[in-house]
C-alpha cells in the first residue's frame, strides 16, 4: 500500500496551500514490533492476568504462533474459537500541519519604446518582442523523527509519494506536479531546476513615440509541513489455558483493551517533517501603449 500526500497550491496568491493524504498500511504483527508494544511471550502472558484474571499457559497473537511443542498452532485454535482476528499492526497519517509557510514575490519587467526618429522603422508603428525566463530551483525534502518508535522495531513497506501540483502557472500545465517518491521511514531530497516562461514570446505593436512595459511575476512559496504517523494495533490477543478457567480453556480480548488494563503503550508516533520550496502563480501582462 502506498501513502499519496498531496499539496495543493491555493487559486489566490500567497496563501497557503491544502493538503490532502490518502493511504495507509496493515500487516500481521512481526516479531520485532512485538518487542515495541512490549508483548514478547513472558510479557504478554502477564498482561493477561490483568486481562483475564490469571496467567496462561500460553498466549497468542497470530496463526503462525506455535502451541505446545510445535504439535500444532493458532490455526486450529482459531476454528475452535470462531476465527478471531489476528493482531494487526496498523500505520495511518494522524494529521497534517503547515509550521511555516513564507510567500515572496518575484517581479521582472521590459520597457519597450519606439522612438520617433530619422529611421525608417521609428517613422512607422514597428513590432517588438521578448521572451521571459525565471530560473528557479524548486525542492522536497523529507525527514523522519521516530518520537516513540525506532525504525528497526517497524515493519512497514509503505511508499510515500508527495506530490506538489494544480500551480496554475503560464507556462505549465495547470496540473503539472513534481513528485518525490520514498520508502516510509527513511529521508530522501530532491531538487528541480526550473526554467519558467510564458507559453509564448510576448510582441506588442508601437506607433511612433508609444511605450509599454511587459512583466513576468510569480511567487516564490517556502513551506514546512508536518505529518504525524500514527501505529497502533487491532485483533485479539489469545491466552490457553491447560486448566479450565471461567469455565473455558481459551479466553481471547481486543488488544488494545489488554495493553491499556496492563498499562503497555497503545499505539506509537512518527514524524515526518516536509521542506519544500516551489513556484507558482506565473503572470505575464503588458502595459501600457
Amino acid at each position: 500500500m502506498s501513502i499519496l500526500i498531496s499539496i495543493l497550491a491555493s487559486l489566490t496568491p500567497g496563501s497557503q496551500p491544502t493538503i490532502n493524504t490518502r493511504g495507509w498500511e496493515q500487516h500481521t504483527i512481526a516479531d520485532n514490533e512485538r518487542s515495541l508494544f512490549q508483548i514478547n511471550d513472558s510479557q504478554l502472558k502477564n498482561a493477561m492476568i490483568l486481562a483475564f484474571g490469571r496467567m496462561p499457559d500460553d498466549a497468542f497473537l497470530t496463526s503462525f504462533d506455535p502451541w505446545g511443542r510445535g504439535r500444532e498452532n493458532w490455526v486450529n485454535l482459531y476454528l475452535r474459537n470462531n476465527s478471531p482476528p489476528e493482531v494487526k499492526t496498523v500505520m495511518r497519517v494522524q494529521k497534517t500541519e503547515i509550521k511555516n509557510f513564507i510567500a515572496e514575490t518575484i517581479n521582472e519587467t521590459h520597457d519597450f519604446e519606439n522612438i520617433k526618429g530619422t529611421n525608417e522603422q521609428q517613422q512607422y508603428p514597428y513590432t517588438f518582442s521578448r521572451t521571459f525566463t525565471v530560473r528557479a530551483s524548486e525542492s522536497i525534502r523529507s525527514t523522519w523523527q521516530f518520537i516513540s518508535a525506532n525504525i528497526n522495531n517497524l515493519s512497514f513497506k509503505a511508499g510515500i509519494e508527495i506530490a506538489l501540483g494544480e500551480l496554475g502557472s503560464v507556462g505549465r500545465s495547470a496540473t503539472e506536479s513534481q513528485i518525490i517518491a520514498e520508502e516510509w521511514g527513511k529521508n530522501s531530497s530532491r531538487t528541480l531546476e526550473s526554467s519558467i516562461t510564458d507559453s509564448s514570446t510576448i510582441g506588442v505593436v508601437l506607433e511612433p513615440d508609444q511605450r509599454a512595459r511587459a512583466k513576468l511575476s510569480a511567487i516564490r512559496n517556502k513551506m514546512v509541513v508536518d505529518v504525524t504517523y500514527e501505529i497502533y494495533l487491532t485483533g485479539n490477543a489469545c491466552a490457553y489455558y491447560a486448566r479450565m478457567h471461567q469455565n473455558k480453556y481459551i479466553h481471547c480480548g481486543i488488544i488494545y483493551n489488554v495493553l491499556h488494563d496492563a498499562n503497555l503503550p497503545t499505539r506509537k508516533i512518527v514524524k515526518q517533517t516536509i521542506n519544500l520550496e516551489y513556484i507558482s502563480h506565473v503572470k505575464l501582462t503588458l502595459e501600457g501603449r
